[in-house]
């Protein structure tokens, strides 16, 4: 069977922090990753499973998965039948300014695992998505986007849970903020462990309880991420390795297909 992908783009003229993603294919697996923004997900046909933080789910159409930023999380077609889903990206900024009384200030807000079932909150989410394909009036989208947030919070807090990520250990929180600050240069362990005054081996062992990656595999991803913002503009591939902490282009490619289960330049045609 073929590994086939297909993405489609669509940018909010309204607001930086909103877009909206198609993906469809059959034969294909997403890899652990995690993302700096929100990601809300409906199924348009199939079925899709996978987990996030190890935890595994499986939805179809009529549900609604919520991922937050920095939570880790795979998926797949379930039993590589075509599956085609919208997923509505949305950066923390834009959520922060909506919903403030939900949130914990400084610490990321994480939705349960488990996908939401809400026949009011899919409808809601079909117009918005409707309204950012066709470029609707700034009012009709806003509105939209207001409604969705609210009904998707509350059918979350009446049914299964919102929770804030206070308890993750602080030396690992510092870590992930070095990783984050310094991504652009080479990081050794030995550098990280004396940056948040651990061990080595413990470094690794509480990063991987508290984050669900290894630092390297936290790393390798953040920098991918940094590099699929940047696909959206015109530089060259080498020249988007180097700005995020590749060695070079092969470097990247490899890289990037390993988080995102897709090259840069296949990623960057479906994107633009």
């Amino acid at each position: 069977m073929r590994n086939e992908l297909t993405i489609k783009q669509w940018r909010s003229e309204q607001f930086d922090g909103l877009r909206l993603f198609n993906t469809s294919y059959s034969n294909h697996q997403f890899p652990s990753h995690f993302h700096d923004y929100y990601s809300f997900i409906s199924i348009r046909h199939g079925v899709n499973e996978g987990f996030t933080e190890k935890r595994p789910y499986r939805f179809d159409a009529g549900s609604i998965l919520a991922i937050g930023p920095g939570q880790v999380h795979a998926g797949n077609s379930y039993q590589k039948r075509p599956l085609s889903f919208d997923a509505l990206h949305v950066e923390p900024d834009v959520i922060d300014s909506r919903l403030p009384k939900y949130l914990s200030n400084g610490y990321p807000t994480w939705f349960d695992t488990k996908p939401l079932r809400s026949a009011r909150g899919c409808r809601i989410f079909d117009l918005l998505c409707q309204s950012i394909r066709l470029s609707d009036a700034p009012l009709l989208l806003d509105e939209l986007l207001e409604e969705f947030l609210n009904v998707i919070i509350e059918d979350f807090r009446q049914t299964q849970s919102i929770v804030c990520d206070q308890d993750a250990h602080p030396e690992v929180l510092k870590a992930v903020e070095y990783l984050r600050e310094n991504y652009k240069y080479e990081i050794r362990l030995e550098e990280l462990a004396q940056a948040v005054c651990l061990s080595r081996f413990h470094l690794i062992r509480q990063f991987r309880k508290h984050v669900g990656l290894s630092p390297f595999q936290y790393l390798r991803n953040y920098r991918v991420d940094q590099a699929r913002k940047r696909l959206n503009q015109h530089g060259s591939l080498a020249a988007i390795a180097n700005s995020v902490g590749f060695y070079d282009e092969s470097h990247l490619i490899r890289n990037f297909y390993h988080v995102m289960g897709i090259s840069p330049s296949s990623y960057r045609k479906a994107v633009n």
